[in-house]
């Protein structure tokens, strides 16, 4: 589930440094540290100035400084001097060359003279989406990956989000993350290793297909409750009911949300019960062993309630079958309690990655479908462990299956352009996140030039807020074509006709 109370106005910056030799990593410092970039200056009445980014701000302007920010009302300030920025031009520049592929090129080369690392690479991709088998852009875009990647530990990040977070909380560090929980250290870590493998995949995903992710510039942060009550007390204190949901991505704050699923009273009752129903099945087999005799008897009462006499060999033989079906049961629901945590764990992460590699647009209200269907593909584990994407999500082919002879079923259409379907209280909601996994597991396996070329476009789009449903249903048909065309050779590869 994502949650996007706003659209954030952020921005992106990547700084990567790792895996170098001595004189190549000179050299790179010196390209990427060109000195202070020029700045806006205020100057005072009082007669003196500060000097930053200046915004405006309802009462005057904010000056934003090297290690914060200062608020100035009007009646204090005598002009300001406004100065070009590096990245003003860069912004400006990429707009004008959004269709050149060798002008986006050239504006890359300059972004990383002037040290805009994220611009750099953002105008890559750019030349990238222009002409996907560019050879310059893309060496250029996998020596920024696998040659310069390299996080700060930022301890002062870490230590703002233990702080937030409470009593209790703790940070675990990896590679690409901070998980700050209160509860089962063993839980977070294993909640990092599979975030680290999700990360991995993801980026893997996008590469090969000639899609490169922004790279990050500091760990993504995510929160591990130790228990549902509390994860859910604090969803609500955001303003959300999440009673019924394991874990969110909250774009507000650019964090995943989850809780040890492990860790409940209901599921604790349910271990406990399975626990005692076969001990107490062994105690029966015991007591028979010890005391049975060729000619004894034993009533045994089955689980539908009904009753046998045995002879001991017989009632030892059930005991023993009844002792495997309470033992296949207790690994199924532990499997299945495995699978929902990994399956939510991952789609999040999924959904966190997306928004903070440049993916999605975070400016844009991006069609739901898409975002889902990115997420739902990603998500499927198989028997308690996660392989990576495009397994065959059962839950959701099930759901999809049913819908083909359903006449009341949800349409491709209206998933396309009415994003209110998704909602957690919707009726049709699971057939929503079916269709749209079906969807994006066909595009990627029949028509996958045109599905990222689709995510580019929207990746890059120049418009904020609001995508309305006529320019959503245009720009699907012409990347793919008429919805019910679509959805129509779905069905049949699904059906194994196409």
């Amino acid at each position: 589930m994502l949650l996007s109370p706003e659209i954030g106005d952020h921005q992106l910056m990547k700084r990567l440094i790792d895996g170098l030799t001595y004189g190549f990593l000179s050299s790179l410092l010196f390209v990427f540290s060109v000195g202070s970039l020029a700045a806006d200056v205020v100057r005072l009445r009082s007669g003196g100035y500060l000097e930053g980014r200046v915004e405006e701000t309802e009462d005057g302007v904010r000056v934003y400084i090297t290690g914060g920010s200062v608020e100035v009302r009007s009646d204090e300030i005598e002009r300001i001097d406004r100065s070009p920025v590096p990245v003003d031009f860069f912004r400006k520049r990429l707009k004008e060359v959004r269709n050149d592929a060798e002008g986006s090129m050239s504006l890359a080369r300059w972004a990383l003279k002037k040290g805009l690392n994220a611009e750099y690479a953002e105008a890559l991709r750019q030349v990238v989406a222009l002409v996907p088998d560019h050879s310059e852009a893309n060496k250029r875009l996998l020596d920024y990956y696998h040659r310069l990647e390299f996080l700060p530990y930022n301890d002062d990040a870490a230590e703002a989000l233990r702080v937030e977070m409470g009593p209790g909380f703790y940070v675990h560090r990896t590679h690409h993350y901070r998980i700050c929980g209160n509860g089962s250290a063993a839980y977070n870590e294993a909640v990092g290793l599979l975030l680290e493998e999700v990360y991995r995949q993801f980026i893997r995903f996008f590469q090969e297909r000639r899609s490169y992710p922004m790279p990050l510039d500091d760990r993504l942060e995510v929160v591990v409750f130790a228990s549902q009550a509390e994860f859910a007390a604090y969803a609500q204190s955001m303003g959300y009911s999440l009673d019924q949901v394991a874990g969110f991505y909250y774009s507000a704050t650019q964090r995943s949300y989850f809780y040890d699923g492990f860790n409940s009273p209901t599921i604790a009752l349910q271990l406990t019960q399975f626990a005692d129903a076969r001990q107490q099945v062994l105690e029966q087999k015991e007591s028979i062993q010890r005391g049975a005799k060729g000619s004894d008897r034993y009533e045994v009462t089955y689980p539908d309630g009904t009753k046998e006499v045995l002879k001991a060999r017989e009632a030892i033989a059930y005991l023993d079958q009844r002792l495997d079906e309470l033992d296949k049961d207790a690994l199924a629901f532990r499997q299945s309690l495995g699978d929902g945590n990994i399956g939510t764990t991952v789609h999040e992460g999924v959904h966190q990655l997306a928004f903070q590699c440049g993916i999605h647009n975070p400016y844009l209200d991006n069609p739901v479908w898409l975002m889902e269907g990115l997420a739902t593909y990603f998500e499927s584990p198989q028997e308690g462990e996660w392989t990576g994407p495009g397994q065959i999500h059962t839950q959701r082919l099930e759901t999809f299956s049913a819908m083909v002879s359903d006449p009341g079923a949800l349409r491709l259409e209206s998933i396309l352009i009415h994003d209110e379907v998704f909602a957690a209280n919707s009726p049709r909601v699971h057939q929503a996140y079916a269709l749209s996994w079906a969807l994006f597991y066909y595009l990627v396996h029949t028509d996958q030039k045109s599905l990222f070329d689709y995510i580019r476009e929207l990746g890059s789009m120049d418009r904020r807020g609001e995508y309305p449903p006529e320019k959503r249903l245009a720009d699907f048909r012409r990347f793919f074509a008429e919805p019910k065309q679509v959805e129509q050779r779905c069905r049949l590869y699904f059906e194994g006709r196409w």
